[in-house]
């Protein structure tokens, strides 16, 4: 950093935190003398590789040298055979490319003749030392796989990036039952992208063990040949720790199912096609993925399979042509599963089924939550099982009183069904302690408001969703928190302290508005001696807390629009976060949270801060713009542990995969601050995300060292 003038670059790295940059999509600065310059000059003193249009070509190896340089997050040593962009003739080093803190190695070339051997080689020595204060550490090797057939027997137990050179996939051909496995928290890191993975027949492609890898783009292709029963699946997660994120792969000709969870696994399956296997996607184990917007169709079997003890939120997926049916859930709940939004369709036998019911209730009283999913046959087959129904009990309340009369009598031991209509005032929280979904009516009132649940002035939430409602569900409804003198502080619209809740098309809208002082940071509050009482639209606490929020909106709170404490986590599936004074969304001590397609703008403060001792968070394609402070801060290591004390704590890098940031200059019309700020022992990877144009020559990432 002394040897850059102030504001000459994009990116101020200092020491005592780590951040990687990968292929970044708005044009990276021109570097020369080892300093960025924020034009670059005529292409002919690129070295051919800068034209004058300002974007970054290809070398005959199709390696973006900028951006290359740019993935190293160091400033100050650029490698002299970098710093015009290209190689000089000759000097190209024969498969390794070092550029700041990244290792690139090309196979094959003559010092990585295949895939195992740029795996098993350690980092150069500079690369060894880029380790975050929890211990783990961001990808710094990136293995570039040219086109071509490789035999390779692999196990991934390190932050790597394995990355098809082109869009015509190299092939992995897996030799031994568990194809390519990536195993542990050490693997958290890495990444799989337009890759060809095929598995022997009866083996796996891919095995993920308690471990957290993005796998995109790729092909996970079996040997094809009937369905077996207990045959492996394509693409098998297990174990507690693992959160995958699978998006973009095409997964065909498996014997068993094309991917499975099993042994408490979580993770993310976003936009895949999952064909031409025994089933398309199998759940067991206590596993609670989120699968979302994929395509499952031609499968012998059903589409999906969820037994008695797997959960899961199946939402957005077309289930399509498969031979028994398209999604089958086990009869006998030992817990449940949300199912909503799906296109279930042209199906054999039932499109929504069951198994055959043992005594007692059946899978559509008990164990699944079914929400507006458009389903085609429903007629018998010679699929076995009957249909899957919601087969809840239902009552419609136009008071309060009715309200809380059917949350206090509905049973515990089955599902139930409350359509609220209008505006219900609520004098004290509402207690969900049993499983109930609460639906707003279809019908409008003659102000055209729909369905509406109002807490009183000083109440400390206007819902909360408690032991015995860890399957609670909110449809269409409004939460609000009024704009009062008598807000209390911290109060919010829902508290969640129990279970995996779900809320669908809701919003959440929490003001508060106080008189004790005149030292608030908001003026127009100060000029009237009042100061903002801090109110959320959400708030989620507890360890083993996991809510789901899809097409909500969180706004107008005086705080935050979702904080999550205490060991939780949330899942938010394009939700809008806007409009709230301390920030979008904030996340405490050992909590994670997942942000798909959602809106994070206009807060004040950032849009997202991890505190200290948050575990971990993933932001896909979202968008994070004009919010006052920046983007995202992370910071990092607190400043109370010592090290040997923070390395105990479960602290993943922060994943930015294909987001939208901005800085605070374009909310506030000038030059303050960055769109990222990463705290000293932070990790952060951006993948394919894109920096909004910034005003002045403002940074758009600061990494803090310590004090």
């Amino acid at each position: 950093q002394e040897s850059c003038p102030p504001c000459a670059g994009k990116v101020f790295a200092e020491r005592g935190a780590i951040f990687l940059m990968l292929a970044a999509s708005s044009p990276p600065p021109y570097f020369q003398d080892g300093v960025p310059a924020m034009s670059a000059p005529d292409a002919s003193a690129a070295g051919g590789y800068w034209p004058s249009d300002g974007h970054a070509t290809f070398d005959r190896e199709g390696i973006d040298r900028h951006n290359l340089w740019q993935c190293g997050g160091s400033f100050s040593s650029a490698p002299a055979s970098l710093q015009h962009g290209a190689w000089p003739s000759g000097t190209e080093p024969p498969g390794r490319v070092v550029s700041g803190s990244t290792e690139t190695r090309t196979v094959p070339s003559p010092l990585f003749p295949t895939i195992a051997a740029a795996l098993v080689q350690p980092p150069v020595v500079a690369l060894g030392s880029v380790v975050g204060a929890s211990g783990a550490s961001t990808p710094s090797v990136i293995i570039r796989i040219l086109s071509g057939v490789y035999h390779e027997q692999l196990c991934i137990t390190c932050p790597v990036i394995l990355v098809g050179a082109d869009d015509s996939l190299p092939t992995i051909q897996s030799s031994g039952p568990d194809g390519i496995k990536v195993m542990g928290q050490g693997a958290a890191g890495c990444v799989l992208r337009k890759l060809r993975l095929c598995a022997d027949a009866h083996a796996h492609a891919l095995v993920v063990h308690d471990s957290s890898p993005l796998v995109e783009s790729c092909e996970l292709i079996g040997a094809g040949g009937d369905p077996v029963r207990g045959a492996p699946a394509g693409l098998v997660v297990r174990g507690a720790a693992s959160r995958p994120v699978i998006r973009g792969c095409r997964v065909s000709g498996h014997s068993g199912a094309g991917i499975a969870f099993s042994t408490a696994a979580q993770g993310l399956l976003s936009a895949c096609d999952i064909s031409r296997c025994a089933c398309g996607v199998w759940l067991e184990g206590g596993a609670n993925p989120l699968i979302w917007r994929n395509t499952v169709a031609g499968h012998r079997g059903a589409g999906i399979v969820v037994r008695a003890d797997a959960l899961g939120f199946i939402m957005g997926n077309a289930v399509l042509r498969n031979g028994a049916g398209g999604i089958l859930v086990e009869s006998s709940r030992s817990a449940v599963t949300t199912i909503a939004q799906n296109r279930v369709w042209a199906n054999i036998g039932c499109d929504l089924r069951q198994s055959p019911a043992q005594p007692g209730f059946s899978a559509g009283e008990v164990g699944a939550l079914l929400l507006t999913n458009i389903v085609g046959n429903q007629g018998s087959g010679p699929a076995p099982g009957m249909e899957l129904t919601a087969a809840w009990p239902k009552r419609v309340v136009h008071r309060t009183s009715e309200l809380l009369a059917a949350v206090r009598d509905a049973p515990r031991s089955r599902i139930a069904h409350i359509e609220i209509c209008g505006r219900l005032e609520l004098a004290e929280p509402l207690i969900l302690d049993r499983p109930v979904v609460l639906v707003g009516s279809a019908s409008r009132d003659a102000s055209g408001s729909g369905s509406e649940l109002c807490g009183a002035a000083g109440l400390p939430s206007v819902v909360v969703v408690a032991p015995g409602g860890e399957a609670a569900a909110l449809w269409q409804l409004t939460l609000r928190l009024p704009n009062s003198t008598g807000a209390r502080a911290g109060a919010s619209c829902i508290d969640i302290i129990a279970g995996s809740p779900t809320l669908v098309d809701c919003e959440l809208v929490a003001r508060g508005q106080g008189t004790a002082s005149s030292s608030s940071r908001n003026s127009n509050a100060s000029r009237r001696g009042q100061h903002i009482v801090p109110t959320h639209a959400a708030r989620v606490f507890g360890s083993g807390v996991a809510p789901l929020f899809a097409g909500c909106a969180l706004q107008g709170a005086a705080g935050a629009g979702i904080l999550v404490d205490s060991g939780a986590s949330a899942s938010l599936l394009q939700c809008e976060i806007s409009g709230n004074q301390q920030g979008g969304v904030f996340l405490g001590e050992g909590t994670s949270v997942r942000l798909e397609a959602c809106e994070v703008s206009r807060n004040g403060h950032f849009g997202v801060v991890l505190g200290h001792g948050a575990s971990r968070a993933y932001l896909g394609r979202t968008n994070l713009s004009a919010n006052t402070a920046g983007s995202i801060w992370h910071t990092g290591a607190s400043p109370d542990l010592d090290q040997a004390s923070h390395a105990k704590l479960d602290q993943q890098p922060l994943w930015l995969d294909e987001c939208s940031l901005s800085g605070a200059g374009i909310a506030r019309k000038a030059v303050t601050a960055p769109a990222i700020v990463i705290g000293s022992g932070a990790e952060a990877i951006l993948w394919d995300s894109l920096f909004a144009q910034s005003t002045g020559r403002q940074p758009m990432v600061r990494m803090e060292t310590s004090t």
